[in-house]
């Protein structure tokens, strides 16, 4: 028997199960964050926006900083994301203290998998675009129309969109198997997807959305709320302080629904690896 997945009830519950453990993944990853937000302000300071839509690198030694800092910093949260993911799935409890930094085997394959997760797919991106830019090359030889080129560059970029998209969605099962059994599993990972393509990739979407309400309602907030304290014309080593609140309320936001995607795999790992440990309510199969 295979498992059923609800799109509204797994998203619901991806986002309930997330707002009880914020405060618990706040406490034990406390140490990344602190590393993780003078590097989201080094990446902020590196860039010039030169329109609404479009920035430029222009300080590359503040932006190599703010990589140096995302990277450990998200080093440093492993442990804390691999306890997650198993508590999700009901494998494990949330350890106490205010500092969690274990680490062992089972962290390492985690690093590892990511890594080689990065990788292939750059290497699938580059495969993908490869053909389209060959074309691309051909028809600007050709003196092909401008509107002509514009169809072939938006057909390309949609394409690799929707490959992208394919992968995310299939190999959302990798981290968490990684975490949960502590083996590097791609292919029955893949294997434990399929057939559940659309209905994943709905529970994604309607996460996707509401991350998206969050940060519009994030912005308006800070807005208004800068607006009423009159803290947008002052400034900040040239940083208006209603731009300051915008991006730090943004990065709350956006730190949370990192946490909703943990839990999501959790949740579906547990739906197809062991359902015994659902609820009454959850534990539904089907034919």
């Amino acid at each position: 028997m295979q498992p059923k997945i609800k799109v509204g009830d797994l998203a619901g519950e991806s986002l309930g199960l997330s707002l009880e453990q914020l405060a618990n993944f706040v406490r034990m990853g406390w140490p990344a964050i602190l590393l993780m937000v003078p590097s989201a302000i080094f990446m902020e300071m590196s860039t010039t926006e030169i329109s609404w839509n479009e920035s430029v690198i222009t300080d590359w030694a503040s932006w190599v900083k703010g990589v140096a800092l995302s990277f450990f910093g998200w080093i440093v949260l492993i442990p804390t994301i691999v306890r997650h993911y198993q508590v999700a799935a009901n494998e494990a409890e949330i350890p106490g203290g205010i500092l969690y930094l274990k680490w062992g085997n089972r962290e390492t394959k985690f690093l590892l998998a990511t890594i080689l997760l990065v990788l292939l797919v750059c290497f699938a991106g580059l495969g993908a675009l490869v053909p389209f830019m060959v074309l691309t090359f051909i028809c600007s030889l050709m003196s092909v129309s401008a509107a002509v080129m514009t169809a072939l560059q938006f057909v390309g970029f949609g394409g690799f969109a929707l490959l992208l998209m394919w992968f995310m969605v299939r190999s959302l099962l990798i981290l968490p198997s990684v975490a949960i059994e502590g083996r590097i599993q791609f292919g029955k990972a893949f294997d434990q997807t399929k057939g559940y393509f659309w209905r994943l990739l709905g529970v994604q979407i309607a996460l996707m959305l509401a991350m998206i309400v969050a940060q519009i309602l994030v912005y308006l907030a800070a807005l208004v709320l800068g607006l009423l304290l009159s803290l947008t014309p002052l400034t900040f080593e040239g940083w208006s302080l209603g731009n300051i609140l915008i991006m730090t309320l943004s990065a709350i936001v956006s730190f949370f629904f990192s946490l909703v995607y943990i839990v999501l795999g959790g949740l579906v790992w547990q739906r197809f690896n062991n359902p015994d440990s659902l609820t009454v309510a959850d534990a539904q199969f089907a034919d």
